[in-house]
């Protein structure tokens, strides 16, 4: 299991939504990525998810390999009220971070 965060940082106007899959090449080899989904309209940062290893073999993972696919949709504006924002990239990956070492082992398929 490792935790992964995209160099990629998106900055996504009020009237675009992303969807956010994995890659396909992943699962051929037994990695599953967690919390994929949507990424909110306003959306100012990374993106980040869990691997884990459902195989027999060690995957390596390195620097700039793809995990992610994101597809950008367009419609109405969301009301400046209803977005979300992901804050600065720094305290993003200090989220995810901490997230990784502290709750995530403990409660993850406990």
């Amino acid at each position: 299991m490792v935790q992964v965060v995209s160099t990629e940082v998106f900055n996504l106007p009020r009237t675009v939504t992303g969807h956010a899959t994995y890659k396909t090449e992943l699962t051929k080899n037994g990695i599953w990525a967690l919390t994929v989904g949507i990424v909110d309209p306003g959306w100012n940062g990374p993106l980040a998810t869990t691997l884990l290893n459902f195989s027999r073999c060690d995957h390596a993972v390195a620097l700039g390999d793809p995990f992610l696919r994101i597809t950008l949709f367009d419609h109405a504006p969301v009301p400046d009220e209803n977005l979300e924002t992901g804050g600065s990239v720094a305290e993003y990956l200090l989220g995810v971070q901490k997230t990784a070492k502290t709750r995530f082992p403990q409660t993850f398929m406990n």
